[in-house]
């Protein structure tokens, strides 16, 4: 087989696990999402060899679905969407789809940093699922404060460091929420801010 031939193997097989996975999971709920016309568009997409484009929609697709579950979700489903994540980057790095790391939507990036922070509070039993109910605070607006504070309360500072590495910017909020010296600049980790902050009790 081809190249062509395998990318497009691998990436039937996945979407059709993913698929199936996200069809259990809505056909319970309320909140739908347009699988079948996901589907006929991959299809389309995969006709013209439009693997870049592929990449942008599942993407895409994988955050959409994300968000659901983290408003829903008691886990289950999480724990399968985290294993599809994984198959898909090892599918994205195998075949080197896109010519540039910078073609992710910064979107999706932080839909599935705050993934990454649901599926950690998750495994420390320390979920506090009002945060998760009001993902457009911090999907639209940038702001993270209920995170910030969250993390300081719950002595979690892997969820600052979290953030941070999602987009370095996020510093100021921390500065300010903790109000913090102008002297205590980025890089520096959460653990170190907390002491500090520790400090000055």
């Amino acid at each position: 087989m081809d190249k062509e031939k395998n990318v497009d193997y691998d990436i039937e097989h996945f979407w059709f696990g993913f698929k199936a996975s996200m069809i259990n999971f809505y056909k319970t709920q309320l909140v739908k999402r347009p699988i079948s016309n996901w589907s006929n568009h991959l299809n389309s997409l995969q006709a013209e060899n439009k693997y870049e484009e592929i990449e942008h929609c599942i993407t895409k697709y994988i955050s959409l679905y994300a968000l659901d579950l983290m408003r829903i979700d008691s886990g289950y489903n999480i724990g399968i969407l985290n294993t599809n994540i994984k198959r898909w980057d090892k599918i994205s790095s195998k075949y080197k789809i896109f010519s540039s790391i910078e073609s992710y939507n910064k979107g999706c990036y932080l839909i599935i940093t705050l993934l990454d922070i649901y599926t950690l509070l998750a495994n420390k039993n320390k979920m506090d699922r009002s945060i998760f109910n009001q993902v457009e605070l911090f999907i639209i607006f940038g702001d993270f404060t209920d995170l910030i504070k969250f993390s300081r309360n719950k002595d979690i500072p892997s969820i600052i460091d979290k953030l941070l590495k999602y987009d370095v910017n996020i510093f100021n909020q921390v500065k300010e929420i903790f109000q913090l010296e102008d002297s205590i600049k980025y890089p520096i980790s959460a653990q170190k801010i907390f002491k500090h902050l520790n400090m000055d009790m």
